[in-house]
């Protein structure tokens, strides 16, 4: 008897193909996304760390650089305290040295007022003196009035030249200088005039007024200068005013180099350094004594202001009197005025 074997029908077979075709395809693709999501994982780690190293890397340069900023600062400050430390002590310092030298000074000032005092109880006419300590500041002024200036009014003119021309309203045509030594050197009325009618472009009641108000500006408020000069003829004395006391700050002041400027200062120092009258304070100071002065003189009136640098202690004299009725004994007193003086600075 023949055995029969039973055979599935082939449409079956095919369909189980497929299914196990289909199974094998799927977890294909499940393991490629699991495969494609694990780079994308150690991808985005990788950048994560490197953003994190990154961070830390900037996080450390700031830190270091703000380090350094505030150890920038932190020097600074050190720096500026020290610095101000030491300018207070220099101050103080300074300050300390300026007392000693006002306390040194009146010790020279305050005798030497009483003997110039003495000196003038019996002399003729009215006198007024000023004196000051060039090294401190300290000073004293006698019977200190506005008077008769006389050609001491050209240390006025003389300021008004230098200033004008700093401030740009005059300019130098070459013949300023000239006029300046002859007013200064040999007291030319005519160079004065002159100089005077170039500070008001011209006019000379212009420049009359330049000079007034230069005067004010620097505080010479017993100083005016209201008429020309003259040799003779019909000028009034009382139209050129000044005082000791504002002359010798004027001299005081350019010695400084607080004129105008250092520089105009100085000019001016140099000019009455080349002063030809001599008669009156220079000559009662030792032989070679650096001085320069400036005279003034007209009938009743003999005045000499004069910034002296030789010596131990360089000192600011100016002597001026009104109503004299002797020039000579009036010119003996100022050159005894100037030798006390010279006396008492040199201690």
């Amino acid at each position: 008897m023949s055995k029969h074997i039973e055979h599935e029908p082939q449409h079956l077979t095919n369909e189980a193909s497929k299914t196990a075709n289909g199974r094998r395809n799927r977890s294909r693709i499940v393991v490629t996304i699991v495969i494609a999501i694990v780079a994308v994982a150690v991808v985005l780690g990788t950048l994560a760390v490197r953003a994190y190293g990154h961070h830390r890397v900037n996080a450390a340069a700031n830190a270091t650089a703000a380090s350094a900023s505030a150890t920038k600062r932190n020097t600074s400050n050190t720096k500026d305290s020290k610095a101000r430390r030491a300018a207070a002590e220099k101050k103080k310092a300074e300050d300390k040295a300026l007392e000693e030298a006002k306390a040194e000074a009146r010790g020279r000032l305050d005798p030497l007022n009483t003997q110039i005092q003495q000196q003038l109880a019996s002399a003729d006419g009215t006198w007024q003196v000023y004196v000051e300590d060039l090294g401190s500041g300290e000073s004293f002024n006698i019977n200190n009035h506005s008077q008769q200036a006389a050609s001491d009014i050209k240390l006025y003119v003389m300021l008004a030249v230098y200033q004008s021309i700093a401030d740009g309203t005059l300019t130098d045509d070459g013949t300023i200088e000239p006029l300046m030594t002859q007013m200064i050197t040999v007291s030319s009325n005519q160079a004065t005039n002159d100089l005077v009618t170039k500070l008001g472009g011209g006019d000379a009641q212009q420049g009359l007024a330049k000079v007034n108000e230069t005067a004010k500006r620097y505080g010479f408020t017993q100083t005016s200068m209201d008429d020309l000069l003259y040799d003779s003829g019909p000028g009034s004395p009382m139209k050129k005013l000044t005082s000791a006391q504002d002359a010798g700050k004027l001299l005081a002041a350019a010695y400084r180099g607080t004129l105008v400027s250092k520089d105009a200062s100085q000019h001016m120092i140099d000019l009455l350094c080349q002063q030809q009258r001599r008669s009156k304070i220079p000559a009662g100071l030792p032989d070679g004594t650096q001085v320069g002065n400036k005279t003034g003189e007209i009938p009743g009136t003999e005045n000499d202001a004069a910034v002296v640098l030789g010596g131990a202690h360089p000192f600011v004299l100016v002597v001026m009197n009104t109503d004299i009725s002797d020039s000579a004994t009036a010119q003996a007193t100022i050159r005894s005025i100037a030798s006390t003086a010279w006396t008492a600075f040199q201690s």
